[in-house]
């Protein structure tokens, strides 16, 4: 896991065991989140997001601001987790929509960024796309 953003970490399913999270966003759909023990759900003191997202198809988009809110929120009461199955696509496709809010980077500056913190990602070209179009709307 690798943090982000002050008090946002990106990362992988197997992360949501840690304690150190008071607020989890899980991007993974339904038969993925079923297939793995959700500490989460079992934690009536973790604020949960589910965010319900195939990884290669489009509707990432659909999700940016309900994410962008979640961490807003949620960071005041501790750290963010945002992951996806293994935290090298739909998490770092997200971040760089929430760095690039953050710190007003351009889509190349904020996608570069994430790159750098995150190398072995293999973000969706869809996702990009949507980030890119999201954030000329903003």
């Amino acid at each position: 896991m690798i943090e982000v953003l002050p008090r946002l970490f990106i990362g992988a399913a197997e992360d949501r065991a840690n304690p150190r999270f008071k607020a989890v966003c899980t991007m993974m759909t339904t038969a993925e989140i079923s297939s793995l023990p959700n500490y989460c759900k079992l934690c009536p003191d973790i604020l949960y997001l589910e965010v319900p997202i195939f990884d290669g198809r489009p509707g990432l988009g659909l999700y940016l601001d309900t994410i962008n809110s979640f961490y807003n929120n949620a960071g005041r009461f501790g750290d963010v987790l945002v992951h996806c199955r293994y935290g090298q696509s739909r998490s770092p496709a997200a971040a760089i929509y929430l760095n690039a809010l953050r710190y007003g980077y351009t889509y190349d500056e904020a996608l570069k960024f994430i790159k750098e913190l995150v190398p072995n990602c293999w973000i969706y070209d869809g996702y990009l796309d949507e980030v890119k179009s999201k954030l000329l709307t903003v």
